[in-house]
């Protein structure tokens, strides 16, 4: 699978789960039907969906999901079994924590490793690396109780609290963590003194593959980290626009009718790369983790490369600072009614409202459309599907509170800089040298220059991309455009260009000063597809979402209006 995804490195793809399809025979074409959301056998002797280890005999697991009453603290003994049956490990190719083979969604373990690559622990003649328990994401509660007992550890993976050190009973799933957590060591098991006492090591396994002694057609899926040689507009050209033998099964969500819909979880935390070290993770954020799903042995087509997906590498964009939505200002006054009782949790906790009483004030929250609304706070969907933005929440009238029209949860305070288009390259190398073309495409010489190598695969960029000063972060922005009022059509976004003006406007309700919309306005600049050789002289305006869709008002005629909105402007007629 590697070799078919252009010689991406091992360790940027681990196993996430397999299911036998025949025995006996190699996949075929007459033995598979691949459709967008299942593979099955159509000839040869089914094999049962999990043949397990036929060496040992023993069978493997299927999923990652400890269960136990955890709300009663009686049934601890319940949650000590379960930690003493449930052994973990860590990847052998990366920092991911398994179930093995189950990989454990947002769970990285980092630390030394043994020349074998048998265990990791903490080295004191290494103190640069850390042996820490990262958790970047959300989790379900449970799991973050049975790693906060499976792990000793200084400290422990935070809990929702339903107020200042009151756990929320009702929560089901963390809030989006982004935490490292020392660990001390891992527990074997709980023992009685009787029988020896309790079993902590001062290191956690590396997983091994089990030898399976068979023959046949197996489905394999796949977890795929980002690699700069696959960043996701190449991933989605090969699997999702030129409709590859790959399917998606990484979501809650059922599939789109027509469309494959990669998903893409979380970004991970992790440490260097190299043996002795954590995995393949750098210092800073590893690119989001991808599920694709491939049958063994189907022939997959040599893919083509779209467009670059890393705004890091562009040169003359325009960015703009601003400062995201306030709890006094706006959340406070708006969204909770300014009453004393309400803390900086009124946004996804209504008790201070009145419960779910509260949505009746509003005509467009007690509407039908909001009738199978069921409390969830986290998008159901995200900018991979078609109706994200503008419906990524759905019908959860909680999570319209605490994110904006991307799906994005929205902090208070945060400075964010906002980035629009700019040079790019494509990261493609040549064969012969192994270098990049665009740092290299002077030196080759004429009669080796293919023709899509004589621009170096410098591109002009038209996305835009928003990057957290606190959290250092990048989120995507998939922008929409305005509707024309004399066409009835949407007005289109800006041409791709470089060198353009851009500057932050704050417009101010005349009758409430609080109330405000943030907008970034654009002009001129150079690109390929400008009229006057390439000189743009259009005007655009993009209303920025820096709050979460609740805060906008909702007026029964009209679109509703919550940001993230391309609108055209008068052209400058005298150039750009």
């Amino acid at each position: 699978v590697a070799a078919a995804l252009g010689g991406v490195p091992l360790q940027y793809l681990e196993l996430n789960s397999y299911r036998w399809l025949t025995a006996g025979s190699r996949c075929t074409p007459g033995s598979l039907i691949v459709d967008p959301r299942q593979c099955s056998s159509t000839s040869g002797q089914v094999v049962p969906p999990n043949p397990g280890n036929s060496i040992t005999g023993t069978t493997l697991p299927t999923e990652f999901d400890p269960q136990w009453d955890h709300l009663d603290p009686d049934k601890d003994r319940d949650l000590v079994a379960l930690i003493n049956t449930m052994q973990l490990c860590v990847h052998k190719e990366n920092t991911s924590l398994q179930y093995y083979p189950v990989v454990i969604p947002n769970v990285f373990i980092t630390g030394v490793r043994d020349n074998r690559n048998t265990h990791v622990y903490r080295d004191p003649n290494q103190p640069n690396i850390d042996f820490y328990l990262h958790v970047v994401g959300v989790i379900p509660i449970t799991w973050a109780k049975f790693l906060n007992r499976k792990f000793i550890l200084n400290g422990s993976i935070p809990l929702p609290m339903y107020q200042p050190e009151v756990v929320d009973r009702n929560a089901t799933v963390t809030r989006d963590l982004n935490v490292s957590v020392p660990i001390v060591s891992y527990v074997r098991a709980y023992r009685n003194p009787a029988d020896g006492g309790n079993l902590f090591d001062p290191d956690i396994p590396v997983c091994e593959d089990p030898k399976i002694a068979a023959a046949g057609c197996v489905l394999m899926t796949l977890d795929y980290y980002l690699h700069p040689t696959w960043p996701e507009y190449r991933l989605r050209d090969e699997v999702e626009w030129g409709r590859d033998n790959y399917t998606r099964l990484g979501s809650e969500q059922p599939f789109q009718e027509g469309s494959f819909n990669i998903h893409l979880a979380r970004r991970a935390v992790g440490r260097a790369e190299g043996r002795g070290y954590a995995g393949p993770m750098v210092a800073t954020d590893v690119p989001a983790e991808v599920s694709i799903q491939v049958p063994a042995g189907v022939q997959n087509r040599r893919p083509v490369l779209g467009h670059p997906g890393c705004s890091a590498d562009e040169a003359s964009p325009t960015a703009i600072l601003y400062t995201t939505w306030t709890f006094m200002d706006q959340a406070w006054r708006y969204l909770c009614n300014e009453k004393p009782e309400c803390g900086r949790d009124c946004l996804a906790n209504l008790t201070c409202l009145g419960g779910e009483e509260y949505f009746q004030e509003n005509f467009f929250l007690r509407s039908a459309y909001f009738r199978y609304d069921d409390g969830g706070i986290i998008p159901p969907v995200d900018l991979q599907y078609e109706d994200c933005p503008n419906n990524c929440c759905q019908d959860r009238r909680l999570c319209m509170r605490v994110h904006d029209v991307l799906g994005y949860e929205v902090p208070y305070d945060s400075e964010m800089m906002l980035v629009f288009g700019g040079k790019g390259y494509i990261h493609e190398k040549d064969p012969d040298t192994g270098r990049l073309i665009y740092h290299s495409c002077e030196r080759i010489p004429t009669e080796h220059l293919l023709k899509d190598w004589r621009s170096c695969m410098e591109t002009v960029l038209d996305d835009l991309w928003r990057y957290n000063l606190l959290t250092g972060k990048w989120e995507y922005i998939k922008a929409d455009s305005a509707i024309s009022i004399t066409t009835g059509e949407k007005m289109g976004y800006p041409l791709a260009r470089y060198g353009h003006g851009a500057v932050l406007i704050e417009q101010v309700d005349g009758a409430d000063d609080s109330f405000k919309r943030l907008y970034m306005y654009i002009y001129g600049g150079l690109g390929p597809q400008c009229p006057n050789g390439g000189v743009c002289n259009d005007v655009w305006r993009y209303e920025i979402p820096f709050a979460p869709q609740a805060y906008y008002p909702k007026y029964p005629d009209g679109p509703w209006l919550r940001g993230n909105i391309w609108t055209r402007l008068k052209d400058n007629p005298y150039g750009g």
